[in-house]
């Protein structure tokens, strides 16, 4: 029975507050790479890159240390991973896009001129096994997305940050439990409901966004008399969004100081929504200016990450001797579940793809089927094998990837 752990989407989150010098930077480009659970950046998170980049047996780096961050504005999700091939197909059923229409269509062609354009090819497609250059390398990449969405034109951000609130409207009221707008973003956004025109110029911003990351062109500047002006006319359009509803100044307030975690799910997901639609109200060009101000922050944590990380890989003792130990977590998925599946039936071209949501300890969330083998028997067979698994096996770092997808056949 083989079993994948997969993924359709690279993460990127500019993670900043109302006030710029507190931003920071956190970035998943790996489904087995733990989320975050408040969509804040956290130390952790570029310690665990270092270690993997470096000795999974050495002493973790120094962390950042970065103040309390508040909402974030920025939530971008690109539908590809760094060294993984892309799958037409596989997205189209990720986006709610009916396979075999105009619009899977529009997403295949997408795909093919994203593997065809070089730049892409090189820079996201290619892979990089070297343990000690894959979490600089990394981080680079996160940086140059960050570079990508301030070089890219205002009307291609506005179809981004329109997807992430999109997604947040889509969300049941307490957002699924989630409390991550990258996360929220790749579960909740669906594409099916619009036209062709529309899909099509969405991709079209994606695909400006990628190969700007790719780019060494010189950065817009934000004054910092505009970035003043943007934060006085995002705070007036929070004011008027409070003055409408007083209720939410408590849960709003405990947002955006960084307490995120005293708010309930449904609190929190009420008090993001009241957010970014005070930030869509917010007018041109006071909106640009909080956006470019927010990625110029956020590339700026970055890049002290990159600094970090690579002063500390130079210092770190390579063992020559022995070879970093590498655990395939698909594998460790397909010995825990394959033992769990019951199925007497038959077994040929019976293919169904489960989406999996877990604790970092491993706790079973959520078990949802994505994919139909169109055998609803086998699919339920698949999803209770899954159940039976409970705990999920932690991954190298100690820990279980939060969201995850495998594919389960019947048989060996």
């Amino acid at each position: 029975m083989p079993v994948r752990a997969t993924t359709v989407t690279l993460v990127l989150a500019g993670i900043a507050c109302a006030s710029p010098a507190s931003a920071a930077i956190t970035a998943n480009f790996d489904s087995t790479q733990p989320h975050a659970d408040n969509g804040t950046a956290r130390p952790s998170a570029s310690a665990s890159v270092a270690t993997a980049a470096s000795n999974p047996d050495a002493a973790h780096p120094p962390t950042i240390a970065s103040p309390a961050t508040g909402p974030s504005l920025l939530s971008t999700a690109l539908p590809l991973q760094p060294g993984k091939p892309l799958d037409a197909a596989e997205l189209a059923n990720h986006y709610g896009i009916p396979a075999d229409s105009s619009k899977a269509k529009l997403l295949a062609d997408w795909v093919q001129k994203l593997t065809a354009d070089p730049d892409i090819q090189r820079y996201y497609l290619s892979s990089d096994n070297d343990p000690a250059t894959a979490g600089p390398a990394a981080l680079a990449r996160a940086l140059g997305v960050l570079d990508g969405m301030a070089r890219i034109s205002q009307e291609d951000r506005e179809q981004l940050l329109g997807l992430t609130t999109r997604a947040l409207n889509n969300a049941p009221p307490d957002c699924g439990g989630l409390r991550n707008l990258q996360m929220i973003t790749s579960r909740y956004l669906s594409m099916a409901t619009e036209s062709d025109a529309e899909l099509q110029a969405q991709l079209q911003a994606m695909f400006n966004l990628i190969k700007q990351s790719t780019q060494t062109t010189p950065l817009p500047q934000v004054t910092p008399g505009q970035r003043l002006r943007g934060q006085l006319a995002l705070s007036a359009s929070i004011a008027d969004a409070l003055n409408r509803d007083p209720s939410e100044a408590d849960d709003l307030g405990l947002l955006t100081s960084g307490r995120q975690a005293e708010l309930s799910p449904e609190a929190w997901c009420k008090a993001m929504r009241l957010y970014r639609q005070a930030f869509d109200k917010t007018p041109q060009p006071a909106r640009e200016w909080v956006t470019l101000a927010e990625l110029d922050s956020s590339r700026r944590s970055a890049a002290m990450l990159i600094t970090a990380l690579k002063n500390f890989t130079a210092t770190v003792p390579r063992q020559p001797a022995s070879a970093p130990k590498v655990i395939d977590y698909a594998d460790l998925v397909r010995q825990r579940v394959q033992p769990n599946i019951v199925w007497n039936g038959r077994s040929d071209h019976r293919e169904t793809l489960v989406e999996v949501h877990c604790t970092s300890s491993g706790s079973l969330e959520s078990v949802k089927i994505v994919r139909s083998s169109g055998d609803r028997a086998w699919d339920k067979a698949a999803v209770e094998a899954v159940k039976r698994s409970d705990p999920m096996p932690h991954d190298q770092n100690g820990e279980t990837p939060r969201s995850f997808t495998i594919t389960l056949r019947p048989g060996i």
